[in-house]
């Protein structure tokens, strides 16, 4: 077991001399658990952290193309890392409604990506329904070392939104 801890923790070299002190076989059992729980967290922090643009703009347009408006609003909350919180409700209602009006989903293509410095990017999706298309541009920041969904903007023609 001691041979697959990480190194770079400085945990295998606490856990040798944990076994060659007093405290015996309980100590050894607690300082595996830490370390577990440690990695299981750390693990779990940088996943959520790390937020992929084009992917978080696809969730949000299959979500939209769906129609369901809490799964929108999820959507529109874990993109925004939460800053969107109010504006998600009212935003999820307001794509819903279009939906049920456009017809039956049919796809939510990507169309481009374009990015503007380190910082900044933008996603475009096309919705397909069987009535109309729908077109959805994503923008994010990346203000510390993960990505957030800033802005949405929508049109049923492309010409109205910024060109990529």
């Amino acid at each position: 077991m001691m041979s697959e801890l990480p190194w770079g923790f400085g945990l295998r070299r606490r856990l040798i001399g944990y076994r060659r002190s007093n405290w015996g076989n309980e100590g050894m059992k607690q300082s595996y658990l830490c370390t577990i729980t440690l990695l299981i967290v750390c693990l779990a922090t940088s996943a959520s952290a790390d937020i992929d643009p084009k992917q978080s703009c696809g969730t949000l347009a299959r979500a939209i193309g769906e129609g369901d408006p809490n799964i929108v609003a999820d959507a529109m909350r874990s993109a925004s890392r939460g800053a969107m919180d109010e504006a998600a409700a009212a935003g999820a209602e307001q794509f819903t409604t279009f939906a049920k009006q456009a017809g039956p989903f049919i796809l939510a293509e990507f169309m481009a990506e374009r990015e503007f410095g380190e910082r900044y990017k933008r996603e475009w999706y096309m919705l397909l329904f069987d009535g109309q298309s729908l077109f959805l541009m994503c923008e994010h920041i990346k203000p510390d070392d993960a990505w957030q969904l800033v802005n949405i903007k929508f049109n049923s023609d492309f010409e109205e939104l910024p060109a990529p």
